[in-house]
């Protein structure tokens, strides 16, 4: 009976120790998300304040390198990992259903 309760209590305490640290490994990927965005307006005037045609060029979106393959650029990269983060904290995931049994002798 002691055996069945502390197993109880330390399957209860893991489990909320899980949930906390998703719950903390959220809340730090939020912030990253966050402090991402708020590049976008330091982006935008390094941007403006590059000067034209110098070179080397500072590529803040797609370009096309010397070969003609399309490359992304810096804001593309951000981008994508913003993409990421939002697919990862958005992910509902479907919780598995419960099946019944099969009725029948399959012997």
């Amino acid at each position: 009976m002691i055996r069945t309760i502390l197993f109880l209590m330390l399957s209860t305490w893991l489990s909320a120790a899980g949930a906390m640290e998703t719950t903390l490994e959220r809340q730090w990927l939020l912030r990253i998300y966050q402090q991402l965005e708020a590049l976008n307006p330091l982006l935008e005037a390094a941007q403006q304040a590059q000067a034209p045609k110098t070179h080397p060029q500072f590529h803040y979106r797609e370009y096309q390198d010397h070969t003609g393959q399309s490359r992304p650029g810096l804001r593309d990269d951000l981008d994508a990992i913003k993409t990421g983060i939002l697919a990862y904290l958005h992910d509902q995931r479907t919780a598995p259903r419960h099946l019944p049994p099969i009725a029948g002798d399959y012997r």
